[in-house]
This record gives structure tokens, sequence and C-alpha cells, in this order.
């Protein structure tokens, strides 16, 4: 949560509080899954995924097909029918015809070079956003290259991963104090970190700040002054997000959402009414047209 908090405002507190309800929600899935002997928890991979997340670079992030991706034991070969990814064998993905609970089909993931569109990646390689031959923008399935990796050729060795980028053809990663010299269409200067708060601005890394309410912020750019979670800049002071009436360029208060006649509505209960997923409270989804929980399928 702590990037979060740095770029977004968020508080810590509200951060872990809301992650821990959505996490929460959606692992009572596994439960049943595990119950049911449709998949099996390998508690040892579980610790080292915590230890990974304990001790990751947060320039790179966590590794490709580590600990985390092995937490669950699969048992559904290429065929049989799935609901979640995490039950089909390794190498295969759950296609589902539809969103939701509907069932689907184990089937291939898709190799290196191949788009990921409507597909996950095998296990080793991450899907990223790429230009074709054509200037078209496509997803694709490729490597990750780590810090000093060479990245001359992306298709060979994949994108630089987490926030390195390439720079002189290796991956390197972003600048973290400010006043450094910068330039986003270089090809020798790195970024800014933009997990430090640091963004470009006039050549240089500069430090952003998120108001408190009636602080001052900046309505053009270059902005460097921005308001909290749950504010927005109003005429240059940092004002509250409407919980009624008009939305604010589609916001509202943290615990509203903005329908469709663009007005502010509590978010709503399970049980509720709706037809998305944002007119639900956190942890709960829009399904069938009512909000609530997440319930596993067991799919023949």
């Amino acid at each position: 949560c702590e990037p979060i908090a740095q770029m977004q405002g968020y508080t810590q507190t509200l951060c872990e509080s809301d992650t821990t309800t959505l996490y929460s929600n959606s692992w009572s899935l596994f439960d049943t899954a595990i119950a049911q002997g449709r998949v099996g928890f390998n508690a040892s991979q579980f610790s080292q995924c915590l230890s990974a997340y304990a001790t990751a670079d947060c320039d790179q992030g966590l590794a490709v097909n580590g600990p985390c991706s092995r937490i669950f034991n699969h048992s559904r070969p290429m065929g049989y029918g799935c609901h979640l990814q995490t039950e089909c064998n390794a190498g295969l993905m759950c296609v589902s015809s539809g969103g939701g609970g509907n069932c689907g089909t184990c089937e291939s993931r898709a190799a290196q070079g191949y788009t990921c569109d409507t597909a996950l990646c095998e296990e080793s390689l991450r899907c990223w956003d790429a230009l074709d031959q054509s200037m078209q923008q496509i997803q694709i399935c490729l490597p990750e290259a780590g810090v000093g990796a060479n990245c001359t050729d992306p298709n060979v060795s994949g994108f630089c991963g987490g926030e390195l980028a390439c720079r002189g053809g290796v991956c390197v990663r972003p600048q973290k104090v400010a006043g450094s010299s910068c330039d986003p269409a270089s090809d020798t200067l790195a970024p800014c970190d933009i997990n430090q708060g640091l963004l470009c601005v006039n050549s240089l890394c500069t430090q952003v700040s998120f108001g408190a309410l009636g602080a001052t912020c900046d309505t053009a750019a270059p902005a460097t002054r921005y308001c909290r979670y749950g504010l927005y800049c109003n005429a240059g002071f940092c004002d509250n997000l409407p919980s009624s009436g008009s939305c604010i360029s589609q916001r509202c208060a943290p615990g509203y959402f903005c329908d469709s006649f663009g007005s502010c509505q509590a978010e709503k209960s399970a049980g509720a009414n709706c037809s998305s997923d944002d007119e639900c409270e956190i942890g709960l989804l829009c399904r069938n047209g009512t909000c609530g929980g997440f319930v596993f399928n067991s799919c023949p």
C-alpha cells in the first residue's frame, strides 16, 4: 500500500482496510474449491510467497512464475470444466464463454510471441502492450527482463519489468532523487520514479504532493500539487468529492458511485439490484443483476 498511498494520496490505513476486505471476500472462493478437492493448497509455497512480498525489489516487483504463482495445486487437465484459473493444470487456463460464475474449459495458454488480448500467457511470460509492424496496438506474450539485461530486441529478451526502463539498450532503474535531469523522450536518461512521487516536470524529476482539504492545488499542467484520495482540485483548492448531485469528472466521494445519469449514488450492499460492479460495495460483484459475494461454481 505504500506506493499507492504515495502516489494517490490514499491513506495507508484505508488502503490496507480496503485491500483486506477485497481479498477476504475473493479468497472465500478458494475455501470452497479446496473443500471440494478442485484445488489443493500448498502451505510451503504460500509461506515463500509472503517472504517474496516482504523482500521484493520495488523496481522489479515479484518474479515471473515465482512462489506466489504456485500456492495452489491444480487438478483439471485439458478439456475439463473449470471456474477458476487455479483449477487448470500447469500450462493451461480456464476459458469461459461469459463472465462471472460461468463455467469454462481448461485450454492451452498463449506461447511467446502470441497475442494475449483474450488469453493468459504461459507461466514464464508476461502480457505486454506493444506495437506491431503496422504500428497497431497489440498485447503479446514475452519474457520479462531484469536490471542490466539487454533490451534491444524485446522479441528475444522481452520488455523491462516493473518500473525499469530500456535506456541505451539496457534495463535500468528509475531515478529516485528530486532534481535529477529527465526527458521522457531520451534514450539515455532514466525516467523518474513514480513510486517515490517523482514526475518529470520541466526536465527535472520533481516531487509531487497530495494536499488535504483546503490545500492549494494545480489546475493546469505542469501540475505538482494534487489532492488526497476523496478530494478534487476545485478552483485551485482541494475540495470534497460529492456524495450527491452531479459527479465531478465521473468521480464521487469514497463509498459512492457515478450512475449512468451522471449523479452520485451510495454504493449498494449485498442483495441490491445492480447493472455493474462499480455500483456494489468493495468486495462485492454484480452478478445476474444483484450485488453479492464471490461464489464458486463446481463445473463438470
